[in-house]
């Protein structure tokens, strides 16, 4: 039972990814990027690798 509701939501939970990144993607303006300037995007690049790490520190540390 546990591992059945595990697998389901594995692929809840890449579905859900996915979606996110599209919408994320879709609503993505290159003009308004390049008028905004450099430094809101190394502040969002460094914030994207911060929690990229502590993502990947949290899942070997709770993988069992």
């Amino acid at each position: 039972m546990w591992a059945d509701f595990l697998s389901r939501a594995q692929i809840l939970s890449k579905f859900l990814i996915v979606t996110a990144m599209a919408g994320v993607g879709l609503l993505t303006s290159f003009d308004d990027m390049k008028n905004v300037g450099i430094k809101p995007f190394i502040v969002g690049l460094v914030a994207s690798l911060i929690m990229a790490g502590f993502s990947i520190v949290l899942i070997f540390a709770l993988s069992i």
